[in-house]
């Protein structure tokens, strides 16, 4: 927050204020408590008096909603907009958790230098680091695999209905053979 410096003496009250208007923002967003009303949250003891602040802080809105949307919003595009190599770049990293563009380079059958391109498409999504890919957010590696695990789910699943009707049309066409006279 002060680009790595310290913090000067003089203000230590403002660096304070600030420190605990971000901490009683946070206990509101998770629906804490706040006041001394008796719920028991706060308890006094030998280093601690639950008081109340002589002045008040103002608490704000929420901003995670907002930031997930944001994040849902940026992915769905990148995603949207992708070509072929870049959406089997995302795959491969969303469901191996990281890898190096000379193994997605050997998986893919691709040119580092097309694995680069891709990453360089997806540089909000992606990041990389001295070789090594991964995704910038928890969130976009999670959301990815559940999008890859749900069509490979739908995959299987229609393979299986394609088996289970071709069985039932062999069956079907033996008893037309066997029926007709």
């Amino acid at each position: 927050m002060n680009d790595n410096e310290a913090w000067a003496w003089a203000d230590r009250h403002e660096v304070t204020e600030q420190i605990e208007e971000t901490l009683l923002n946070a206990l509101h967003w998770e629906d804490i408590p706040l006041g001394l009303d008796g719920n028991g949250v706060y308890v006094p003891d030998d280093h601690f008096d639950a008081v109340a602040r002589d002045d008040p802080v103002e608490l704000y809105e929420d901003p995670t909603p907002r930031l997930e949307a944001k994040s849902d919003h940026l992915l769905m595009t990148t995603l949207r907009d992708m070509g072929e190599t870049a959406r089997d770049v995302t795959e491969t990293v969303a469901t191996d958790g990281g890898t190096t563009v000379d193994s997605l380079a050997d998986q893919l059958g691709k040119h580092p230098a097309t694995i680069y391109r891709a990453i360089e498409d997806l540089g909000d999504v992606l990041e990389l680091d001295q070789g090594d890919v991964s995704f910038r957010a928890r969130k976009y590696r999670e959301e990815l695999r559940a999008l890859v695990e749900s069509a490979e789910y739908a995959i299987e699943s229609y393979a299986d209905r394609m088996q289970h009707l071709m069985g039932l049309a062999e069956n079907h066409t033996l008893w037309r053979k066997t029926t007709t006279p």
